[in-house]
Formats: structure tokens, C-alpha cells, sequence
């Protein structure tokens, strides 16, 4: 049972699991607590591939007991490649692209001929040194009674950035329930109940979302297409709305961008406010943080915490929440100082004569303000002439620590 234990830790989601699935005890008493070993098929899909395919078949031909490769029309040195490798775990097929992957992946699932298949895609890293643990999470698994009904995903980091894809099944068990539903970012379902996620802790790098991979691919365009076909079948699952949604960031146009999510977003708002949505739920919810995303980059900034009232997300602590809630108040705030500094602006172009002020009679602390306002409006530049104009002017009418602290900054900011 240790073992057993052991291997738990390379599962990041155990706890809200552990009550959905159970061991055959029956079956790990009769190999004395030992797990048998199981043979895993992979299945990688390519199309134009010449960039990577290279790559990704040294990381995994040591791994699996079978490659399958199903090609969908390349016309580059995709399958030149591949035939170089001479080795008889790889079976290349070919597969007419139909503007679903799903159809693919599902055909890649019918050609395996091990107890389990694995996914990895053409633009990601296996590290071969998880081959072990691999095995052992498949092994511990095929004694689960639910082992029909899950599925397991990686953790896909993101190359050269932060990201990090745990949710993405990608493992499933070969003559089980699941099966892959979707044109594009497609998920697995099983036919018989609720599919569980199992998630792993083991690491697959991708860089096929990298913007000189997404423009030469035209992923973009192919994805909003595809997902299109998806909302058409499935017009209730918001998945493919939100999908469709973050996938058309940049690609279509915001205004109507933002009408198309909003129109989503107020046909399910009475069954998000009572709790129906089931499934849909999570994907509603992502759906406002798109919509949220989309006021800013058009400017609306103000509907922002309208938004958050209106879906009673106020006391929300989610990161997103309130970052989207910072970041329209901060651009308020640069608003507010732009405003400001133009009114100072006209105020001093009219206003020049001496008067009789209790801090400055020639109007320099009214320079003061500018010269603030110019360097929190970041032109440090502009800023740094007006505090070289002030001078010692100010001192002992107002607290030299506040121009000093401008100055330092300024100064460290030329220095550099």
C-alpha cells in the first residue's frame, strides 16, 4: 500500500477525487499489493509539422510500447521525417482532414492496440525521465473499478511564459467509455456517466501557441471555424460560446465582439444568478471575465464594475475579479491625472502675474503640481525641466521630502 501511496502524490486534484473512484481490492490483493504492468499507446496528429515532429518523436519513441501517427493532409517534409525514424513502434496513418479532431483523435483510439492511449501533440516536450512515473500512474489506475469513466491530463507548460494547462484530458483507458466530442478544443466524455479528471503532476512543455506558430498555421482562423461548427451542434453548451470567444480575441472585430458575448452572457444570466447552469457554469463565468477583458480594450472602462455588481461578483476572490477591478480603477486614475494636468495646463498658460499667495506669490507650486502630474503621467523628461525650473524655490513653504522624492526617481531614472 505504500507504493500505492506514493504514487498519489502525482496526483494534484486526490482530494476532490477520492471520493469518485475506488480501487479493486480484489485485484491488488491477487498481485500481492503489486501493480502489473500495463502497455500505453501514444497518438500524435500532424499536419505540417517539419518544425517539431522531429522533436517530439526522440522524447517519446524510448516511452510508449506503440506510436501511432495519423497525418491529416501535410504537404511539407512532415511524413519524410517520421519514415527516417526505422522503427516498427511507429505506425503512420493517413486521415482526410474533416474539420474535426475529434474524429481524429477517436480514429487514433480504434487503431491502438495497448491498455491505454496517451495524447501528446506534435509542438510538445515529454520529458522522458517521467517514463516511470507514467507507468505507475496507469498502473495504479487500471485497478480503479472507474477506470472506463476517467480520463488523466498533464501539466502543459507554456514555453517562456507562466502558464500552466493542467484540465486538458489526454489519457484515457482503450476499451472504456470516453471518447473525444468537439471539432476544436475538444474534450472527453464518456457514454456511460460523467467522465472524471484524474490530474498528474507530469510535465509537457508546448510552443505551438507561440504568435509566429499561431500566424503561419492560421490557427486563429481555423479555430473560430471550428468552433463555430461546435456551437451549431451543440447550441446549449456554453464551452464552445466561451471558446469561440477567447479564441476570437484580436481575430474579431471588438465591438462586435463584445455584442456577441454580452447577447451569450444575458440569455443565461437568470440561470447563473440561480445556480442551474450545472456544467455551463464555469464556462459562464469565464465568459465575463472575456466580456471584462473586451470594456478594456474598447475603453469602456466604467461598465467594468457595473459588471461585476450586475453578476454579484463584489465579494468575488478571484484573481481575475479583482484585477479587472484594480485595472479599471487605476486607468480612472490616469484618466483623472490627464484631465488634471490639463486643466493645470490652461490654469498657468493665463495666469502668470504675481499674487499674494501664502506659499509661492510667482505660482510655482502650481509648476509643482504640473511637474507631479507630468511624472506620474510618465514623461519623466518634461518632469525632471520643471523640477530643474523649481529649484530651491518651494523650500520651507512646502515639505522638501515631496520634491526630493520626485528628484531621486527622476535622477535614477536618467542614470539608467
Amino acid at each position: 500500500m505504500d507504493k500505492i501511496n506514493n504514487i498519489m502524490r502525482y496526483i494534484s486534484n486526490f482530494d476532490d477525487i477520492q471520493d469518485l473512484i475506488s480501487l479493486n481490492m480484489n485485484q491488488v490483493v491477487k498481485n500481492h499489493f503489486n501493480l502489473k504492468k500495463v502497455t500505453a499507446t501514444c497518438v500524435v496528429l500532424t499536419y505540417n509539422e517539419e518544425r517539431c515532429i522531429k522533436r517530439c518523436l526522440e522524447h517519446i519513441i524510448e516511452v510508449f510500447d506503440e506510436i501511432i501517427i495519423i497525418d491529416t493532409g501535410s504537404n511539407d517534409s512532415t511524413k519524410k521525417i517520421i519514415s527516417e525514424f526505422k522503427n516498427q513502434k511507429i505506425k503512420l496513418f493517413d486521415f482526410e482532414w474533416c474539420d474535426n479532431f475529434s474524429k481524429v483523435r477517436n480514429f487514433g483510439i480504434n487503431q491502438a492496440n495497448s491498455d491505454w492511449v496517451v495524447f501528446i501533440d506534435a509542438d510538445e516536450i515529454f520529458e522522458i525521465s517521467n517514463k516511470y512515473r507514467l507507468y505507475e500512474i496507469l498502473a495504479l489506475f487500471d485497478n480503479v473499478i472507474q477506470k472506463k469513466d476517467i480520463s488523466l491530463s498533464f501539466e502543459i507548460h507554456e514555453k517562456n511564459t507562466e502558464f500552466i494547462f493542467d484540465d486538458i484530458p489526454r489519457m484515457i483507458y482503450k476499451n472504456g467509455n470516453c471518447r473525444y466530442y468537439g471539432n476544436v478544443h475538444e474534450e472527453i466524455r464518456s457514454n456511460k456517466k460523467e467522465c472524471v479528471l484524474i490530474k498528474t503532476t507530469i510535465k509537457l512543455v508546448h510552443d505551438g501557441y507561440s504568435e509566429k506558430v499561431i500566424s503561419k498555421k492560421e490557427k486563429k482562423k481555423r479555430n473560430i471555424l471550428l468552433l463555430s461548427k461546435c456551437i451549431k451542434n451543440e447550441p446549449n453548451n456554453l464551452r464552445w460560446y466561451y471558446y469561440y470567444s477567447r479564441d476570437g480575441m484580436g481575430f474579431i472585430d471588438n465591438v462586435e465582439h463584445i455584442r456577441f458575448v454580452k447577447s451569450i452572457l444575458d440569455k443565461y444570466e437568470e440561470k447563473f444568478k440561480l445556480e442551474s447552469l450545472e456544467n455551463n457554469a464555469v464556462y459562464y463565468f469565464k465568459l465575463i471575465m472575456v466580456y471584462m477583458d473586451l470594456l478594456i480594450k474598447v475603453g469602456k472602462i466604467n461598465e467594468i464594475d457595473q459588471t461585476i455588481k450586475k453578476y454579484n461578483l463584489e465579494k468575488s476572490d478571484f484573481y481575475d475579479i479583482q484585477f479587472y477591478k484594480s485595472l479599471s480603477k487605476l486607468i480612472n486614475i490616469e484618466i483623472e491625472y490627464e484631465i488634471l494636468l490639463k486643466e493645470l495646463f490652461e490654469f498657468r498658460k493665463n495666469n502668470f502675474e504675481k499674487q499674494d499667495s501664502s506659499i509661492s506669490k510667482d505660482g510655482t507650486h502650481i509648476d509643482l503640481l504640473i511637474g507631479a502630474l507630468l511624472f506620474e503621467t510618465k514623461r519623466f523628461e518634461d518632469s525632471k525641466k520643471y523640477f530643474d525650473f523649481i529649484g530651491n524655490k518651494l523650500d520651507g513653504a512646502i515639505d522638501k521630502k515631496l520634491i526630493d522624492s520626485y528628484r531621486d526617481i527622476i535622477n535614477k531614472i536618467e542614470s539608467k
